[in-house]
């Protein structure tokens, strides 16, 4: 058994038995059956893209025994979508690789359903299979055909037609799915009964002996669970015909409905493109007018704005069942981020959009344009729609619950949200067309500043090789939140202190962030030309008195968000965090994102490389707790370690009139850890040593034989600072150790 391994579109298949022949006489085997899928794929799939399939599988060719399956096999891959019901498994097709592994099966003949699988007891498709008695002629067939098209077509509907591949034509008809089986069912059976009406040749009776000499509208397709074979689908017949999807001005040429085959079928297809624009024709059925409303049109503006094929949103499906009165707030990032409220009301979803988010203060009215109704299950809607598409951005669910309503005329709402994040009264009210405003009637509780703590890192000593995490520069700078609630914008270092004075501008760009009300977390840091962070001068900033415009520069690298427009953010996993924050930020030359990195190891390496304090490690999953966390780790490029001046050498040279190194000791338990004497500039050395200078000088504090004990001076200091090192010797001090700065409480 000969056997390959192929992969399509990222996907490794296993194909099996490429030589066996399947169709005999014409010599065509399963490879050529799996070309002709590869070559027709780009076509096909929006016509049978998440339906339910029925395969008819023949193994060793046409002239050997076939296989009738709903059920998809036990071995199907994972890859697969499968719409279950309660006792089958039915397969629906998505990609490419989905018709090649049909393919690999031998599925000879491929049937669908006329629905698809988010809304399968709502039709999209009503379907007319025209088969001829024995004895009829195709052209008999073709004017039958044309006649009922062109009816079809005067009562506002847009029919295609193919070819059955064996011996008829079948018309489609796209609907909205808005309506039920039965529905659907008795509106063919309507138009099929009106047609024969007018056509006396033709019948809608499945006995053979009532229908002899006529040409059978089969409407029974359109029952529960019937299926028909699906537009490009090989038959199992001589010749290796499919059913081929036609232009209305090529039937006229078609002298028989197996025409096309495996051959020449990908041709036609390039030339003529029929069905290019079969999902942008559906309608609604215009039959099922009612007296009061016609629940068809109610979501038609939605479903005329979408191409279901393109969007993953909800389809245009009527909850006529739906009696909760549940709510949905999302926040969407299209052409401008706004927020979506939508009230489940009459089995559909009012929506508005709301640019500025819902109100958070008393007296505060935001506007809320009134958009199209939604579906019912757009409750639960959070992902992508696809760009130039209507809406086309990503979206997200906000907040969620259920509402009460006190007062409602046509024009005014008066509720009450019980949601996670709002819970309260507001009123909803139209002044002029789709144009309305919304306030905020209760009280909402704003968070205080100091709620919000920072996440703390924990220390590691190399990379953590994990999918679970994202990776980032350690930036050598201030650790800083950016607080707006309401019309004024600060910045807190992490003791507390208001630092707002000391970085203007950097509170300027933070008015650009898409968001009334917001907490983000990140690093001031001052960056030298080529762009290594520099502490001595973010610290020197931060502590300056006045600012001028020839101060040390100061950037706000961003990364993460703990509160936005009402909600709570701390409790969202990382990656929800890090959307959101890409989403509202918009990067200028005082405020960039932390870019996140997928390779630690690489990024390490680039930080090594450009002599970067560090890099950080954070779980992807990970909520941010206002404390430390090892879901979050920091790897330094050199071991870095707090330690506390015991002392120092008298300097020589050129360090004559401050010192030469610095003897420490750990701040846990007083250990000498031996002396210090580069990683100092003139300016690090002049502000060291005003500060150890006006030390108490003390006796030598340790037993143990110092290095240069003779020119110590040792004082009672506890000032800290951060240190370096390569290794410790084994006499217990710090090999090859640089100085790297003061530590001060506001870091």
């Amino acid at each position: 058994m000969s056997q390959i391994n192929t992969n399509v579109d990222g996907i490794t298949l296993k194909l099996t038995n490429l030589e066996k022949v399947l169709w005999p006489v014409d010599n065509i085997s399963k490879a050529e059956l799996i070309q002709y899928y590869l070559s027709v794929c780009e076509y096909m799939l929006p016509l049978v893209a998440h339906r339910p399939l029925s395969l008819i599988r023949y193994p060793d060719g046409i002239d050997g025994p076939k296989f009738y399956s709903k059920n998809a096999p036990d071995f199907t891959p994972e890859w697969i979508n499968l719409y279950k019901t309660d006792d089958i498994s039915y397969i629906c097709p998505s990609k490419k690789a989905d018709l090649v592994y049909l393919a690999n099966l031998a599925s000879l003949e491929i049937h669908s359903m006329n629905t698809q699988m988010q809304a399968p007891s709502n039709p999209d498709t009503i379907i007319f299979d025209l088969d001829p008695a024995e004895g009829l002629s195709f052209d008999t067939i073709k004017t039958t055909a044309i006649d009922l098209y062109n009816m079809l077509e005067d009562k506002g509907y847009h029919p295609h037609i193919k070819t059955s591949g064996s011996k008829g034509l079948h018309i489609y008809v796209p609907i909205f799915p808005m309506y039920s089986r039965i529905e659907v069912f008795e509106t063919a059976k309507k138009l099929g009964q009106e047609f024969i009406n007018y056509n006396g040749q033709c019948t809608l009776k499945l006995s053979k002996e009532k229908r002899q000499g006529k040409i059978l509208i089969d409407i029974y397709r359109n029952h529960d669970s019937q299926t028909c074979v699906c537009p490009l689908s090989t038959r199992a017949k001589p010749g290796a015909p499919v059913s081929m999807p036609l232009s209305y001005d090529d039937l006229k040429d078609i002298h028989s409905s197996a025409q096309f085959n495996v051959r020449n079928a990908a041709e036609y297809l390039i030339n003529q493109k029929p069905w290019n624009d079969y999902n942008q024709k559906s309608t609604n059925i215009h039959d099922l007018q009612k007296d009061d409303q016609n629940d068809a049109e109610v979501l038609l503006n939605y479903a005329k704005k979408r191409n279901f094929e393109k969007t993953a949103e909800p389809l245009p499906v009527k909850d006529a069942h739906s009696s909760s009165n549940r709510f949905v707030i999302q926040l969407h990032d299209a052409q401008n981020l706004h927020y979506d409220l939508r009230i489940e009301e009459d089995g559909v979803l009012k929506s508005w959009a709301i640019p500025k988010g819902m109100p958070l203060e008393a007296n505060c009215k935001r506007l809320a344009i009134q958009t199209e109704d939604h579906p019912v299950k757009y409750l639960d809607f959070e992902g992508i729609i696809p760009k130039n598409e209507y809406g086309g951005g990503t979206m997200w669910i906000f907040d969620s619950g259920t509402y009460e309503i006190s007062q409602k005329t046509d024009k005014s709402y008066k509720l009450r949200l019980k949601g996670q994040v709002f819970n309260g009264e507001y009123h909803l009210f139209q002044f002029k067309e789709n144009q309305w405003l919304i306030t905020l009637e209760s009280e909402f509780k704003l968070p205080k500043v100091d709620s919000f703590d920072f996440m703390l890192a924990d220390q590691a000593l190399s990379v953590p090789f994990d999918s679970d995490y994202i990776y980032e520069v350690k930036w050598d700078g201030i650790r800083a939140k950016a607080v707006k609630m309401g019309a004024t914008i600060e910045i807190y270092s992490r003791s507390g202190r208001n630092i707002s004075t000391q970085f203007p501008e950097i509170c300027d760009k933070l008015q650009d962030i898409d968001g009334e009300y917001f907490v983000i977390d990140g690093e001031l840091v001052s960056l030298d030309d080529k762009g290594i962070p520099i502490f001595a001068n973010i610290i020197s900033r931060m502590h300056a008195k006045s600012i001028t415009p020839s101060q040390h520069n100061a950037s706000f690298y961003v990364f993460d968000i703990l509160y936005l427009d009402g909600k709570d953010c701390r409790s969202l996993t990382l990656d929800k965090r890090k959307e959101w924050l890409d989403t509202i930020l918009k990067p200028n030359a005082k405020i960039r994102i932390s870019q996140s990195f997928n390779d630690g190891v690489a990024l390490f390496e680039a930080a090594k490389a450009n002599n970067m304090e560090g890099i950080m490690a954070k779980k992807i999953n990970s909520t941010y707790q206002s404390a430390r966390s090892s879901n979050w780790q920091k790897i330094k490029v050199r071991t870095v370690i707090d330690v506390k001046i015991v002392g120092y050498t008298q300097g020589k040279g050129d360090r004559s009139t401050l010192f030469g190194a610095l003897h420490v000791v750990s701040i846990n338990d007083n250990t000498y850890l031996g002396k210090v004497g580069t990683g100092f500039d003139e300016t690090k050395m002049k502000e060291i040593f005003s500060i150890i200078s006006d030390k108490t000088i003390i006796p030598k504090p340790y037993t143990i034989n110092i290095e240069e004990e003779y020119n110590t001076v040792w004082i009672d200091c506890d000032q800290q600072c951060e240190v370096q090192y390569a290794s410790i010797t084994p006499n217990g001090t710090l090999r090859e150790p640089v100085f790297l700065r003061l530590k001060y409480t506001d870091e």
